[in-house]
């Protein structure tokens, strides 16, 4: 056969090939959409719905109104219009064959009509029939091939031109509804380029916004500004995460790789540019900040994800290094490392965010701090639990002092007492006041029977006492509950004077930082701390400081409190307005209070503050004789001369 028909022949074959293409190809993409059809309704439940199909090119796919459809719900998904193109290279080369996808005018609607039904619900169908990334030697997932295969297929996804135009993901609950219009959104050969308009609560924001991605080198890279140059909302991230985040401008590098180890290695650089978050948990106010960065290293294997040391955040001016792991093999286990170097205490205060430390706001100081936390806790052995917490200082002073002015407690004060978030008055702390008691006329059984129930090491520890937090943590993560707390009578103190009740982050803490101030720079003497302790707390219903709770209980002096009285008495302290229950109806007490009793003694006798006889005298009783007696008895057998004098029937108030 000669060359020249050997050419005539091959050409006849392809001409005929193209021509039965140009013939059949609308069956054949007829068809091809029919299994596509079939094959999502088989997998999510969806209904894939297409108004026209056609070829614009030899290679090219147009489609007009397209739908994604939940059974009994609104629409997923429309799309105006929609072409994709194909490569036969990318074909012959092993890769997907998609070369070009263009979508316009079209919208994601993602509606929650209750906790338990959304129209995507079909899209988190559990495929429990796949095996991938699945660790057969633990019946576990496989970390590593998980990050390994989610990071190499994102690339995969992102290795094709990709244009969106006129588009609007809109994403609505009972009590939500936020929309992002994408006028524009184009990846070209590794350049990204997005114009995004966020609105919420029915504030309009803008994002200008260009990266790359690269999948060779298989690099993110992104950065993103707010066109009007002033912080705006992050779209979505407080329906995902609970959290309002707002800032003004963001970078954003992320690279991954397997290692020579088999491990899954992944380096992320992130900054931010007046970075706000807003949540209810953090604090009642917007916590601000002047930037943010973080650089870190994170490695994953089959059963561990770790950030690793040498990682680091940066708080406005504040370095922090960071190291946390979490690991399942054998048990799960949370290993946290944080570092503060030394560095200038000025620099230390003035990086707080603003919003999170109101006290210490404006705070002046000179010196050098460093800080060391090492925290490690096996959840199925928690009493293996490692707590250790250091804050160190070098030549450390205070100039100033921010909104409040924590030596102010060594004086005559106003304390405003609460009943839950209310004032309900205002208690003068000293002389003035004519039921405060000074430390030297309070019994000594009382103080030493509080110091024993509340905070045994209160003469020794500088304001955290780290054995019984490391217990208190211990006792919540083996009851998977919040059912011990760690406080010492100086961060009560401290929560009760200088803050107010709201149970957040911050507010913990500003607790910590201010009762580190005041125990290690010596601002309050131990004495003067227990003094106004003593004074101030509640000890029953509007009942505060100890001289009213000696009258209100046992029309005493706190000079004359019993054993047995101040044993009771420190009972109370963590719930005193239920201290009717610790009384049946004859006025006796309870026999549950027994142990307590026996046990805050028998500490009290093994510290040599009280004697072997005086523990075994020790009765298991007290005598109610003060206005206390009436929220414990019925009306009826209550004695008439334990009664106000001048009237029986009303309660004692205004103590």
């Amino acid at each position: 056969m000669t060359l020249k028909r050997f050419a005539a022949i091959l050409i006849a074959f392809i001409a005929i090939v193209v021509s039965s293409y140009l013939i059949f190809r609308g069956v054949v993409l007829d068809n091809a959409i029919d299994k596509v059809k079939s094959k999502v309704f088989e997998r999510t439940g969806l209904r894939l719905e297409i108004g026209k199909t056609y070829f614009e090119s030899f290679a090219r796919i147009g489609a007009e109104d397209v739908y994604l459809i939940p059974t009994d719900s609104d629409t997923l998904f429309h799309c105006n219009k929609a072409a994709i193109s194909f490569s036969l290279l990318r074909l012959l080369k092993g890769q997907p064959p998609v070369n070009n996808i263009i979508l316009k005018e079209g919208f994601l609607f993602l509606h929650e009509v209750n906790d338990s039904v959304a129209n995507y619900n079909a899209l988190l169908r559990n495929k429990s029939s796949s095996n991938e990334a699945t660790d057969s030697s633990n019946n576990g997932m496989n970390y590593r091939e998980l990050a390994s295969a989610l990071w190499k297929r994102g690339f995969d996804l992102a290795d094709f031109n990709f244009v969106l135009s006129d588009f609007q993901v809109r994403w609505k609950s009972p009590a939500y509804f936020e929309k992002v219009d994408i006028s524009k959104f184009s990846l070209q050969k590794t350049k990204l380029v997005a114009e995004v308009s966020d609105s919420i609560a029915g504030t309009l924001s803008s994002w200008l916004i260009d990266g790359v991605v690269d999948p060779n080198k298989e690099v993110l890279t992104l950065n993103g500004k707010a066109a009007s140059g002033k912080p705006v909302q992050v779209p979505f991230f407080e329906k995902l995460s609970g959290i309002k985040y707002r800032l003004t401008s963001f970078d954003l590098q992320v690279n991954g790789i397997d290692d020579d180890n088999g491990n899954f290695m992944a380096g992320l650089k992130a900054s931010a540019i007046s970075p706000s978050i807003n949540h209810w948990r953090i604090s009642p106010e917007d916590v601000q900040l002047d930037s943010l960065r973080m650089a870190m290293t994170i490695m994953i294997d089959d059963t561990s994800i770790a950030c690793l040391p040498q990682s680091v955040i940066t708080v406005n001016r504040l370095p922090i290094e960071t190291g946390i792991c979490f690991s399942r093999n054998p048990d799960s286990r949370i290993i946290l490392n944080v570092n503060i170097p030394s560095v200038d205490a000025n620099t230390f205060f003035n990086s707080l965010p603003k919003g999170l430390f109101e006290t210490l706001e404006g705070i002046q100081v000179s010196g050098k701090l460093s800080y060391h936390l090492k925290f490690d806790a096996n959840l199925q052995h928690p009493d293996q639990l490692i707590f250790d917490s250091e804050m160190k200082k070098d030549k450390f002073r205070i100039y100033r002092f921010g909104n409040e002015n924590f030596a102010a407690i060594n004086g005559p004060f106003s304390y405003p007492a609460r009943d839950r978030d209310r004032i309900v008055r205002i208690l003068p702390v000293g002389p003035e006041n004519p039921s405060y008691v000074p430390l030297q006329e309070i019994s000594p059984l009382l103080v030493n029977a509080v110091l024993t129930a509340e905070d045994g090491t209160f003469r020794f520890h500088r304001g955290f006492n780290e054995e019984a937090f490391r217990q208190s943590i211990a006792t919540n993560i083996r009851e998977r509950r919040f059912a011990r707390g760690g406080s010492t009578i100086t961060m009560q103190l401290v929560k009760n004077v200088f803050l107010n009740r709201n149970k957040t982050i911050s507010r913990k803490l500003e607790e910590a930082i201010i009762v580190w101030l005041i125990e290690n720079t010596g601002l309050v003497s131990k004495d003067r701390m227990l003094e106004v302790y003593l004074n101030i707390i509640e000890w029953g219903p509007n009942v505060y400081g100890i001289g009213e709770a000696s009258e209100f209980y046992f029309s005493k002096h706190p000079s004359q409190l019993s054993l047995e009285e101040s044993i009771y008495l420190s009972s109370i302290i963590p719930n005193p307005k239920a201290f009717k229950w610790s009384f049946d109806k004859q006025g006796s007490l309870r026999e549950y209070l027994q142990g307590y009793f026996k046990l805050v003694a028998g500490r009290m006798a093994k510290k040599e503050i009280i004697t072997p006889e005086q523990l075994e005298q020790m009765q298991f009783k007290v005598e109610l004789k003060g206005p206390a007696l009436q929220f414990v008895l019925p009306v009826d057998t209550i004695p008439v001369d334990s009664l106000p004098a001048d009237d029986n029937t009303l309660l004692f108030e205004n103590l």
